[in-house]
């Protein structure tokens, strides 16, 4: 779980960086790095071993969740700027 924050200690940013790797292996491969696309596609390659399959669907899912946190962190960053720049007539 990539803690709050994370992504302003060298620890953090490295972790974005390796995600970022494996979204962009997952849609050149799949198609998608989107865990919902991912098991329809990886049946329609009729990938029979279903450990594979599983850990494939649970990278995805980890991968999906450390980029919507990431958006998250920038979503309240911005409003927090934002709102310190407010009008204070």
């Amino acid at each position: 779980m990539v803690p709050r924050g994370a992504s302003g200690t060298p620890e953090g940013r490295e972790v974005l960086e390796e995600t970022k790797t494996i979204a962009r292996a997952l849609e050149q491969r799949l198609g998608s790095a989107d865990p919902r696309r991912s098991k329809r596609e990886l049946n329609r390659l009729g990938l029979k071993d279903t450990a594979a399959l599983d850990r494939i669907n649970d990278v995805a899912r980890l991968v999906d969740w450390t980029h919507r946190a990431e958006l998250r962190g920038t979503y309240e960053l911005t409003r927090s700027l934002k709102k310190g720049l407010g009008l204070s007539i």
